[in-house]
């Protein structure tokens, strides 16, 4: 089972009656867990947007910055030298692309 798999049931468990009022049709947990693993297989074999590399790559310097007393040595994003933003991008890009992967592999 997928890690999509996985989360398509935790988030709608074969064991409870899901119904969704909120949807015209009364969206059932097959439906809702189908659509879920398609959305994210689909999101998975797409590459990270600039958007959502900047947002990690800011996120990881300021939690860098913020993690073992670092504060007085790290610079916060926006005083970063442009290489050590580069090197953030680069390693966001690939920790996005990984993560993306890893959703859509089967174990």
């Amino acid at each position: 089972m997928s890690i999509t798999e996985q989360e398509a049931e935790r988030r709608w468990p074969r064991d409870e009656v899901y119904i969704d009022l909120s949807y015209p049709r009364f969206a059932v947990r097959g439906y809702m867990q189908s659509a879920f693993i398609d959305g994210a297989e689909w999101q998975a074999q797409r590459e990270p947007t600039e958007a959502e590399i900047e947002a990690a790559a800011v996120a990881m310097c300021e939690e860098d910055r913020n993690r073992g007393g670092h504060i007085e040595r790290m610079p916060h994003w926006d005083e970063a030298k442009n290489s050590l933003q580069k090197k953030y991008r680069e390693y966001a890009r690939i920790a996005l692309a990984a993560a993306r992967k890893a959703v859509s592999v089967d174990e």
